[in-house]
């Protein structure tokens, strides 16, 4: 009778266990330990330099509106893969990302792919940019006070996240070219895993 009760607190504590989605704040904490032990920040690779702590964490709960009035809040992730990138206009990597960003929406669509872009401008400057340069993303404006205090990002711009069905973050990467070659990297990056998780 012991051994039977052992065996079925056993099969329920590795159950709770299998279930545990790690929250934001725990990678942010892996993420400060991991940069405390190096040093020599001049010494590090650009590889070295990526965020890959975070992967594999749920994205935080936030809630934000587009400047085209939709609103963003956990139900905006739920169900779909997500491509979140966080952005300023004169960021000439960001800016350069865009064209290759368009492409991954012609190629998917929105019914199974949502695309956020959280930027550091005004509103109004926003939508003079997205003037001359089309953008094809939902956008976040006065994104300032989230990234520093929902998503503590402090690896630079450009910085994306790949989000999957059920919020996890399963790609997490900063930096870019600043001409041409942007298109296809953001494209080479991404474009593997979506069709991973699209499946």
């Amino acid at each position: 009778m012991r051994q039977l009760i052992f065996i079925f607190l056993t099969a329920i504590i590795i159950s709770c266990k299998s279930t545990h989605k790690t929250q934001y704040i725990e990678g942010l904490v892996n993420c400060h330990t991991s940069n405390k032990k190096i040093t020599d920040r001049s010494l590090m690779s650009y590889e070295a330099f990526q965020p890959k702590c975070l992967i594999g964490v749920q994205m935080p709960s936030f809630k934000a509106t587009t400047i085209a009035g939709k609103l963003i809040d956990d139900a905006y992730f739920k169900g779909k893969v997500t491509i979140v990138n966080f952005w300023f206009a004169s960021c000439q990597p960001c800016v350069a990302e865009i064209p290759g960003f368009n492409q991954l929406v012609k190629k998917y669509g929105k019914k199974k792919v949502s695309y956020l872009a959280i930027g550091r401008d005004k509103a109004q400057d926003i939508d003079e940019f997205l003037d001359k340069h089309p953008w094809d993303f939902d956008h976040v404006a006065n994104g300032e006070k989230l990234i520093a205090d929902v998503f503590d990002l402090t690896w630079g711009y450009p910085f994306t996240f790949l989000v999957n069905e059920d919020s996890k973050i399963v790609m997490a990467f900063t930096g870019g070219f600043d001409d041409e070659r942007a298109t296809t990297d953001i494209q080479n990056k991404l474009i593997p895993k979506i069709e991973e998780l699209l499946k």
